[in-house]
């Protein structure tokens, strides 16, 4: 029995499907939704991988959910799905055309090792051929991409794990999980059944259909939003016909709430998810706040539906079908959970839009309702982790391997059994030999014995001074930085002197300059953080500002002060007001003075 989980490590959560094939018919084995919380602010890089990665080993150890193989999606940046029409040739050809394909796109010469630096896969569309042209997908990713996605699958306890278009995964969770034939009108348009027969008079004998021409068949569009990105897939009589992806999601309609009421990312995030809704008429909403919310939602899904339509046009150009119709849309992802979203592309696409429903050919087996909870009211959300599962469970699905070469070889190797096989060989020859060399040369291995050993201590012995020798260049090295710094410093803070000297007009007058950080203003004493010039490279400049016509002129002198500090980016890395304050009484007539700290960075030498 085949088992496979497929998991989506996307920008908001974590999401985990298991699958096994029970006699033909897939069954859920179960699901994981796990939120990222505050993973989800940090931006893309080795601190968020790492920190995935810990997330998605304790989630599974917690959970012990069955897995053998395991699937991850890719999709964004980094990943392109470009169309190449080819006329007939051999598999060898063909995939040679490929991969001069993927490394042209990647920028390089196909002999050129950088360009290797890309995982790429290819799949022949259901597409007529045009001119004797057969149109091939070919789906192109960084390896650095891949191998992010591979160490956060291995972190699941999977040493070699599937990589994936993410659009093909909402292909297959609709061929395999939803149905297409459950899509499909009640009457074929290609047969004598499905024949119009309302031109035809009263009682007249059906006769043969006229097949639909290729180019005026209808299709299914499947829109997944997820919360940056988007994943739309064109299907066509059940074979995949068009794919892409592009940026927006969820998060746009949130940042579209936050622009509008002018509050916090969660609140607006809140707000979305509890009172967000897309009305037909905006003064339909409940109150005023949720009329705005829904104005503001509106052109964020105005924008959604134009790069529907976009992603058309380039399909009927890719495709060469002109006339290509949309008979439904289904929808999937997080984003489209929002209220009225889907009435509001129906308005505006002028077809049917409804929901995605991936498990709906699925056995749900004996799940207790707590294994099924994170799956209640989310069905649609986890479409893309879905149909990668149902993809290796199941046959009719579609597969790219967008695995890294070197893995691919890995993995091809082991199959065919020529690892079990060169060890088999390796392991009878040696010891043929060494049966050999035993009865006749015994002495002979006996002194290769002893000058083994002589060799094995003498490389010891040279490795521990290298060993040593490396710990002392380490140690000079960390000294030779230390007194380069403190040459550089002392330059640096004479540099500083030198320019306050200039830049300090007679209106102001400079108390102190100290690397240590001082107190507040009135007298309090200095703070002594011990901080050195060398390690904080900042100095505090005290001082204050006098002026015969105000104080507000006084602090004006202040700040122009601290702005003209600061146009010095190659000396001061950042000047900043840490307190202003009036003293003294004016009332007599003198001077308005304003006592002031700055803090001033330096900045390093480039």
């Amino acid at each position: 029995m085949a088992r496979v989980a497929a998991m989506d490590v996307g920008n908001e959560s974590i999401k985990v499907v298991a699958l096994a094939s029970r006699a033909g018919m897939p069954e859920l084995l179960g699901v994981l939704h796990e939120p990222l919380d505050e993973l989800a602010r940090l931006e893309d890089g080795p601190e968020r991988s790492a920190a995935c990665r810990a997330r998605v080993s304790k989630l599974m150890a917690v959970s012990r959910l069955p897995t053998g193989e395991v699937v991850t999606p890719v999709s964004g940046r980094g990943t392109i799905a470009r169309y190449v029409q080819v006329p007939p040739v051999p598999p060898w050809r063909l995939e040679a055309l490929m991969r001069f394909e993927a490394m042209q796109q990647a920028g390089g010469a196909v002999e050129d090792p950088a360009a290797e630096s890309r995982s790429y896969d290819y799949r022949m569309l259901d597409v007529p051929d045009v001119e004797g042209q057969t149109l091939l997908l070919l789906a192109i990713s960084q390896e650095a991409t891949v191998l992010e996605r591979t160490e956060l699958a291995r972190a699941s306890g999977c040493d070699d794990p599937d990589i994936d278009l993410a659009a093909i995964g909402l292909f297959n969770a609709y061929v395999l999980g939803h149905g297409p034939e459950d899509d499909r009108p009640p009457l074929d348009a290609g047969t004598s059944a499905g024949k119009d027969q309302a031109d035809k008079p009263e009682g007249a004998a059906p006769g043969p259909a006229e097949p639909k021409a290729a180019d005026e068949s209808g299709a299914v569009v499947l829109l997944d939003i997820g919360a940056d990105e988007l994943n739309l897939c064109i299907v066509r009589n059940g074979g995949l016909y068009f794919v892409r992806h592009q940026p927006g999601g969820g998060r746009a309609f949130t940042e579209a709430v936050k622009q509008a009421f002018w509050v916090s990312w969660a609140e607006a995030e809140e707000f979305k998810r509890s009172r967000g809704r897309i009305y037909a008429d905006p003064g339909e909403a409940p109150s005023e706040k949720e009329q705005l919310a829904s104005e503001a939602l509106s052109r964020q899904a105005a924008d959604l539906a134009r790069s529907v339509e976009a992603a058309l046009m380039y399909a009927r150009a890719q495709t060469k079908t002109k006339a290509l119709s949309i008979e439904k849309i289904l929808l999937s992802g997080g984003g489209a959970r929002l209220e009225g979203l889907a009435e509001f592309l129906a308005r505006r696409l002028r077809t049917d839009v409804e929901p995605l429903q991936p498990l709906r050919k699925v056995s749900l087996g004996g799940l207790s309702s707590n294994a099924m909870a994170p799956l209640e009211g989310e069905y649609s959300t986890f479409a893309i982790p879905i149909g990668l599962a149902l993809a290796r469970v199941t046959e009719g699905g579609a597969i790219l391997d967008l695995r890294t070469r070197e893995n691919k070889t890995r993995r091809d190797f082991r199959q065919k059994g020529l690892f079990a096989w060169a060890a088999a060989f390796v392991f009878a020859l040696g010891f043929v030999f060494w049966i050999a060399g035993a009865i006749r040369h015994h002495s002979i291995c006996k002194a290769n014995s002893l000058s083994a050993a002589e060799i094995v201590a003498s490389d010891d012995t040279a490795l521990a001074a290298l060993e040593t020798v490396r710990a002392k260049n380490r140690r000079l090295e960390a000294e030779m930085d230390a007194l380069r710094e403190r040459v550089t410093s002392g330059e640096d803070l004479l540099r500083v002197l030198s320019q306050l000297k200039r830049r300090t007009p007679k209106s102001i007058r400079l108390v102190s300059v100290s690397t240590s950080r001082p107190g507040s203003l009135g007298g309090e004493a200095a703070r002594d953080d011990r901080t050195t010039f060398q390690k904080g490279r900042r100095v505090y400049l005290r001082g204050y500002a006098r002026s015969r016509d105000s104080y507000p002129h006084a602090y004006n002198i202040v700040t122009s002060y601290e702005r003209k500090l600061g146009e010095l980016e190659d000396l001061f890395a950042q000047v900043s007001q840490r307190v202003a304050q009036r003293t003294g009484d004016a009332d007599d007539g003198g001077p308005r003075i304003v006592e002031f700290i700055l803090e001033v960075e330096i900045a390093r030498r480039r």
